[in-house]
């Protein structure tokens, strides 16, 4: 792509418009880390991080070693929690929400980190694509399904289970009109009491008409205390092409009024 340190969506889709290709993603390097994670120590802070789930991504593992790097160097490996939150986009932000609640509360790193992967158990990731054509460009998928979705006018659902993204319901019909209605009626509005109410995303890879719906539709219910429309960076967006939506919430624990 051109020289942009910062590749946002929109940028994205408009370099695989003009050029035919899609841009191929890369993790974090285990020096990326063991440089950003020196500094802070340096300074006197500890350091709590996560990221896209392990089971997607090298970024974690990269980050382990470099946690190996400077306990071998004389750092206090102890100093650097690394939680894999087993999701991916504003999956994550729920992790990073969660985590700023903590140290605001006092909690130290040890209660933090045991919080968290209860916590994020409870972490809904889900979201419907508006087509396949990226997936296909990424061998993600064949051209034998890609077609055929086009031509039966599918709507996949994908969701996080186990740090993994698995298939969920084929949503069928308009996009816009249709399938973005009863994919939010399926999993927002049919387990309503169960959700969390303190905090929702409304997520998607694209500005615009999908987004700004999917965001009214929570907004009209008037139980959530915010709702937080975003789109997803460029990472997200090479994988599930313009359009791809999502709404990514907490669930209550078992037996929470």
């Amino acid at each position: 792509m051109d020289d942009h340190k910062n590749v946002d969506s929109a940028m994205l889709f408009d370099y695989t418009r003009r050029t035919g290709t899609l841009p191929k993603t890369s993790a974090a390097t285990v020096n990326d880390y063991m440089n950003f994670f020196r500094r802070i120590l340096d300074e006197g802070d500890d350091i709590i991080s996560t990221g896209i789930s392990s089971k997607l991504s090298t970024t974690f593992s990269n980050a382990v070693a470099a946690r190996e790097e400077l306990a071998a160097a004389g750092y206090d490996p102890k100093r650097i929690r690394l939680i894999d939150s087993e999701h991916l986009s504003t999956g994550v932000a729920h992790v990073l929400y969660r985590i700023r609640e903590l140290i605001d509360a006092g909690a130290t790193l040890d209660e933090i980190e045991a919080d968290v992967n209860e916590y994020k158990r409870r972490i809904s990731t889900s979201f419907i694509l508006d087509t396949l054509e990226f997936m296909h460009m990424g061998g993600r998928c064949t051209g034998f399904v890609y077609y055929a979705a086009n031509i039966l006018s599918l709507h996949p659902h994908l969701y996080m289970k186990d740090g993994l993204l698995v298939p969920g319901k084929k949503y069928r019909g308009n996009y816009k009109q249709k399938c973005l209605k009863n994919y939010f009626e399926d999993n927002v509005l049919s387990i309503l009491d169960r959700i969390d109410k303190k905090l929702i995303f409304t997520t998607c890879s694209s500005e615009g008409e999908v987004l700004d719906s999917a965001a009214q539709m929570v907004r009209d219910l008037g139980v959530f205390e915010r709702v937080l429309p975003t789109v997803a960076g460029a990472t997200i967006a090479s994988h599930c092409g313009p359009d791809c939506i999502g709404f990514l919430y907490v669930l209550k624990k078992d037996g929470e009024a």
